[in-house]
């Protein structure tokens, strides 16, 4: 009896595990997910570098200006 007992809840288990992995993998194939942020690549900035003083900065070319910088410490 006992070993009938635990055969039957080992069945239940592994159905029951089976099931729920089959809706989750159903409910991830269905949803919608969320919207990616497309980067335009062509807007004309220009990522430029100094290693002697450790800084890279972005210029955006049509705007003429620096929009993005950053001061390292240079590793000497």
């Amino acid at each position: 009896m006992i070993g009938l007992r635990s055969r039957r809840t080992g069945i239940a288990s592994t159905a029951v595990l089976v099931v729920l992995a089959i809706v989750l993998t159903w409910l991830a194939t269905r949803a919608e997910g969320e919207s990616v942020r497309k980067a335009d690549l062509n807007d004309g900035g220009v990522w430029v570098t100094n290693a002697a003083q450790a800084r890279i900065g972005r210029v955006n070319k049509p705007a003429s200006q620096l929009d993005a910088a950053e001061i390292g410490r240079a590793h000497v």
